[in-house]
């Protein structure tokens, strides 16, 4: 996001030297002034213009660690040594160790 960085930037400097408004430099520059005043507000907040992943950093919904010490364990059981991923899930599933989706596992092993 180091274009966005050297828009800001840009505008600033312009805005400096010659005296013009910010509406006349987004204007110039076709950018929305919203979308300017959102960059400068994410900047405030984080340090950065973007390019950071959307949404929370941390799913509200992810494994918990004591379900993925769970999953671990019956991936490591010489019982299921052979398995796939989505074939785990279902064993633990069953077994009532822990209920994921068949991809969790993936991430785990």
């Amino acid at each position: 996001m180091e274009l966005k960085g050297s828009l800001v930037r840009g505008i600033e400097e312009v805005r400096k030297e010659y005296g013009v408004s910010l509406e006349y430099c987004c204007e110039v520059l076709q950018l929305d002034l919203r979308r300017y005043g959102r960059w400068i507000n994410l900047y405030r907040r984080t340090g950065r213009y973007g390019g950071g992943r959307p949404g929370p950093q941390k799913a509200p919904h992810g494994l918990l660690p004591e379900e993925r010490e769970k999953i671990l364990e019956v991936a490591r059981s010489e019982e299921y040594v052979d398995f796939s991923h989505r074939q785990l899930a279902i064993v633990a599933s069953e077994r009532g160790v822990v209920a994921v989706q068949g991809f969790e596992p993936w991430k785990l092993i």
